[in-house]
């Protein structure tokens, strides 16, 4: 939800659905750190909601950050940067 002033807010849902403690703690942290090292480059003022599903539970933290940022940038939240050349 896009806001016209302040600074950004972070939510984070993980119910039981998603496993034990261990996990849901896990799922937690991966997305602060994600936004930690993201949240300058977030395009205007945002409240920002993530809902992970079960299957994210599966994935690994890599695989869980390039999809939290696919996300982002099909949300228009992050900027569309240039691919670095090999």
């Amino acid at each position: 939800m896009r806001r016209t002033e302040g600074l950004n807010r972070l939510g984070i849902v993980t119910n039981r659905r998603l496993g034990g403690a261990v996990i849901r703690t896990r799922i937690r942290r991966l997305v602060r750190e994600f936004y930690r090292v993201r949240q300058f480059l977030i395009l205007g003022t945002a409240d920002i909601v993530i809902v992970p599903t079960p299957a994210a539970a599966a994935l690994s933290a890599a695989e869980f950050r390039t999809q939290l940022e696919a996300a982002c940038l099909k949300a228009g939240l992050l900027p569309q940067l240039p691919a670095m050349p090999a």
